[in-house]
């Protein structure tokens, strides 16, 4: 069955609303709850239940009870059980008013120890507004989502998009945001501090960052984002390792001096915003794998910027973004790679795949092969501290054939919605609302040049370029 994990506490309690004795003056009314707590799969689990009403013990069971109240205010709490944690203490019901002849129930599900569930987004055509202006930029991924969702057969935990200062201002962008927001899905926003989409930025280098003189702007955009309220996943300078990155360290001081300043100019931009009382703000580090250039200089752990600001690590991993490319690079091979060296550069924070996506290539490249075997290895584990993975749901066109136009839409391949459907609908996957909290659990060439659209959907590559 699929479970939301919520707080991971043990013990916690369940306030039932009751007819209270002054409203049931004259009228003996009754109900019945039923309390029952199970496992992940839906089978029942001896865990301790206790019902009381007004610190008096009415019911002690373990597994299930049904117990018949009389009108007032009951609680009900769920004990530890050896080998599990609590996930969901109230799966379908979390307060009610019991009426005369009606019965309430409650299920609190546990889940084993080590089974941490993992949850899945998606990032759109319209991602960003250099793709569709921003004032039909919210419409245009409520549509994309929609069109996903119905064809990967589940619901994401979070929607990607990019906040493009040079187009869309520097305020928060509400409008997106809270679009996401409402289908019930966190925002995850790439804080997109640039003016180029390749290459050297004039207007935003990290040094400028770093000075301070974008300090009004970030307060005013970290002021509303506290407003917003509920909780956004948060990512500025991704992919950093990448030199068609702006924040790259090539571009801002060299190989000696350059991931130094990204560090310290995303330092700058978290600690700004924590002062600033936006809390509820998720911080993630964003790399690409496998570096370009691969030389020591740009190895992603020269730019990160410590465990004190970061809350979660993530990587890009693609197969194909052009029919015309020679192969189709593993998946399982690249994310095996980053996820031993991120386990080593930070072994208690919970991994994301924040971008995965190929397209099928003229070579013969699978491209439902490549996502299976990608959909594979997250889901059942093979690396434990994986937390979440975003299907980069594309397209675009390469050159004035349509045969070499790029496809990664799921709903525009029925074999690859048929794969998403399958595998996503394991039990392993969460829905709502991504949980970056966790503990991670522990265990003991450069590529041909192109000319697809990048992310910004200017000419380059989209997630990666020559070096």
């Amino acid at each position: 069955m699929r479970t939301v994990v919520g707080a991971l506490i043990l013990g916690l309690g369940l306030l039932l609303f009751l007819d209270h004795p002054s409203r049931a003056a004259g009228r003996a009314r009754t109900g019945s709850l039923r309390v029952s707590t199970v496992d992940s799969e839906g089978a029942q689990i001896e865990a301790p239940i206790t019902v009381k009403r007004r610190k008096k013990t009415v019911e002690e069971g373990a597994g299930s009870l049904t117990v018949n109240l009389s009108p007032g205010i009951y609680r009900v709490a769920f004990g530890n059980v050896t080998g599990y944690t609590i996930t969901d203490p109230t799966t379908g019901v979390r307060s009610a008013r019991i009426r005369a002849g009606k019965a309430t129930e409650v299920v609190a599900t546990y889940a084993a120890v080590g089974a941490a569930l993992i949850y899945h987004g998606v990032a759109t055509h319209s991602w960003s507004s250099f793709v569709t202006p921003g004032s039909g930029q919210a419409d245009a991924i409520r549509a994309e989502v929609d069109a996903y969702e119905a064809a990967a057969g589940r619901t994401v935990a979070w929607v990607e998009f990019g906040h493009e200062w040079e187009n869309d201002g520097r305020a928060f962008p509400t409008r997106v945001a809270a679009s996401i927001r409402n289908r019930g899905a966190t925002p995850l926003i790439f804080l997109n501090l640039r003016s180029v989409d390749l290459g050297p930025d004039p207007v935003y280098p990290l040094a400028k960052i770093i000075s301070g003189k974008y300090d009004s702007d970030l307060a005013a955009w970290a002021d509303e984002a506290r407003n917003f309220g509920s909780e956004l996943i948060v990512i500025w300078g991704w992919e950093m390792n990448g030199d068609w990155a702006p924040w790259n360290g090539y571009y801002n001081g060299g190989e000696k001096e350059g991931p130094k300043r990204f560090k310290e100019a995303y330092r700058h931009i978290i600690e700004l915003m924590k002062r600033r009382g936006a809390t509820n703000i998720r911080w993630g580090f964003h790399i690409n794998f496998p570096e370009y250039p691969s030389e020591p200089w740009n190895a992603f752990e020269n730019y990160y910027p410590g465990d004190d600001v970061i809350d979660c690590t993530g990587v890009s991993i693609y197969g194909a973004q052009a029919p015309t490319e020679p192969s189709l690079p593993s998946f399982v091979s690249n994310m095996d790679a980053a996820y031993a060296r991120l386990m080593r550069m930070v072994p208690g924070k919970p991994v994301f795949v924040f971008e995965l996506a190929t397209t099928p290539t003229h070579s013969g490249g699978d491209q439902v092969a490549w996502a299976e075997e990608a959909l594979a290895g997250i889901l059942t584990g093979r690396w434990p501290a994986v937390r979440g993975f975003a299907w980069w749901n594309d397209y675009w066109e390469n050159d004035s054939d349509p045969a070499n136009d790029t496809e990664m839409r799921v709903e525009a391949v029925p074999e690859l919605a048929s794969a998403f459907k399958a595998w996503l609908s394991s039990g392993q996957l969460g829905d709502r609302p991504p949980v970056l909290s966790f503990p991670a659990q522990t265990t003991t060439p450069p590529r041909p040049a192109r000319t697809a659209p990048s992310r910004s959907g200017s000419l380059g590559a989209p997630c990666r370029r020559e070096s």
